[in-house]
């Protein structure tokens, strides 16, 4: 995918306040679910959920490569009689120190896209101490918000939909208590503007989008013939079964009586109906893989986002868009080095997307060079 310079983009930024969410925040996935979110849940009975170590490793000897433990979690891996390249958990060798250290603070990943003209949401950060100041942007952006660690592993202190000032301290409690404990990992609580959308978490490595997976609420769709108990009661068994998504518990029937479905009465053909509460997987999420029908626009602006970054050969980039298609309104909400990749690998529904070999295939060509 050629790169491009968002300048255009830069200027309706700036020009205009981002959307203010709709009273249906999701009204977006409602509408992303309702054309693309018809699959049925992959079945992985066959398999286990492997860790990105375990995925590097596998894709690694594969091409006949080596693979070294040399300390803890650090891998080197060689080839020809000479290091191809390795990784530390998530973390390859095809991010530079400097793109490392950006993937630890979101303020310095918004600074890097917001000098390349990408759109971020409008936001700022604070230290921990900092609470009064961030309460009064807070209320000065008078919007629903969202506040999170600048640095935070598996999405842990990230509050969504925060519209008070009660919400607003119990949110700057959690980002403070979550904070990341990698060392060099930026300690500030980041105060933004909520953008309603779709939550696309998309991988890149070099110039090559390989894989966008669509992080949405449980759902099931309507088909006009079961009871919405029994979409529930399926949606809630295959998300158990899934390798990943089923190490975290999640209630499926109590969300839906808590947000008032008519369990008793029959589904309406090709409705969404959400049965989580947010995209995280400890939240109910569950994920679609959208790699192959993501729109052109978005697959530019997620790669620009990755070269923004110095030395930044492979990252995932989260992006809010209004849908798939284009990337009108869509903004970048991260870059990071240090995302895991198996969400790409085990998909709940769609197709499976091998990150891991792509990585290692980008290893060997930059070991040429």
């Amino acid at each position: 995918m050629p790169r491009m310079r968002h300048t255009d983009r830069a200027s309706r930024q700036t020009a205009s306040e981002p959307t203010t969410p709709s009273a249906d925040v999701h009204e977006p996935v409602r509408a992303f679910l309702a054309e693309h979110g018809g699959g049925t849940p992959n079945d992985y009975s066959e398999s286990r959920g492997q860790s990105t170590t375990k995925l590097l490793t596998a894709a690694a000897r594969r091409r006949k490569l080596g693979v070294s433990k040399v300390h803890r979690n650090h891998h080197v891996i060689t080839g020809g009689g000479r290091v191809v390249g390795g990784f530390v958990g998530h973390l390859t060798s095809l991010a530079s120190d400097e793109a490392d250290r950006a993937a630890l603070s979101i303020p310095r990943v918004r600074g890097l896209l917001d000098r390349a003209g990408i759109p971020i949401p409008e936001g700022r950060s604070f230290a921990p101490e900092e609470r009064d100041a961030g309460a009064a942007w807070f209320s000065e952006l008078g919007a629903l918000t969202v506040v999170k660690p600048a640095f935070s592993q598996a999405g842990a202190g990230i509050s969504r939909n925060v519209g008070d000032a009660a919400a607003f301290d119990a949110a700057w409690k959690a980002a403070v208590a979550h904070r990341g404990e990698v060392v060099g990992a930026d300690p500030a609580v980041v105060v933004e503007r909520q953008h309603s959308g779709v939550d696309l978490r998309v991988f890149v490595v070099g110039e090559e989008l390989v894989a966008a997976t669509a992080r949405v609420p449980l759902y099931r769709l309507g088909d006009g013939r079961r009871t919405v108990r029994e979409l529930v009661s399926e949606a809630a068994q295959h998300r158990d079964a899934h390798p990943r998504l089923g190490e975290h518990p999640h209630d499926a029937l109590a969300h839906a009586q808590q947000t008032g479905l008519s369990l008793d009465e029959v589904s309406e053909h090709n409705r969404p109906y959400l049965l989580g509460q947010d995209v995280a997987a400890p939240a109910g999420g569950v994920t679609v893989d959208v790699t192959g029908v993501l729109g052109n626009a978005l697959q530019t602006l997620a790669v620009d986002a990755v070269w923004a970054v110095p030395g930044c050969k492979a990252a995932s980039v989260d992006i809010l868009a209004q849908g798939i298609d284009d990337a009108d309104d869509a903004v970048v909400l991260d870059v990071d080095t240090r995302a895991g990749i198996s969400v790409h690998h085990f998909p709940w529904v769609g197709r499976r997307r091998h990150v891991a070999e792509a990585i290692i295939r980008q290893m060997v060509s930059v070991s040429r060079a």
